[in-house]
């Protein structure tokens, strides 16, 4: 599990889990580090840390490219009741559609 450090000012602060960090409240403009990043970089700049402030960056949003990343991560994030329970609706078809055939046979042998 990848560990966070936080800068504030001349305090450094960590190691905290992404969970922790909801509780400390952290702004876009908050450097954060952790093992594999190169040096203290803002918050707004780790694509994981987005999750923590109420929307993308404005430089994420520019462009299409920007704009398509927006909404592909919304929708992963609030998944719809379908996809949530497809595998339900799968099946309910498949056995409707069984049941419809079976019964079409049934009657052309009546």
């Amino acid at each position: 599990m990848k560990k966070y450090y936080l800068n504030r000012g001349n305090e450094n602060l960590g190691p905290f889990s992404l969970e922790d960090l909801k509780d400390h409240k952290i702004t876009q403009e908050t450097m954060v580090w952790f093992i594999g990043l190169d040096g203290w970089t803002p918050a707004k700049d780790i694509r994981e840390l987005h999750v923590l402030f109420n929307s993308l960056p404005r430089h994420e949003l520019t462009g299409r490219q920007g704009l398509e990343n927006y909404y592909i991560a919304k929708m992963e994030k609030e998944e719809s009741f379908f996809l949530k329970h497809i595998d339900k609706f799968l099946l309910l078809f498949v056995l409707v559609f069984a049941g419809t055939i079976i019964f079409f046979f049934m009657r052309l042998s009546l």
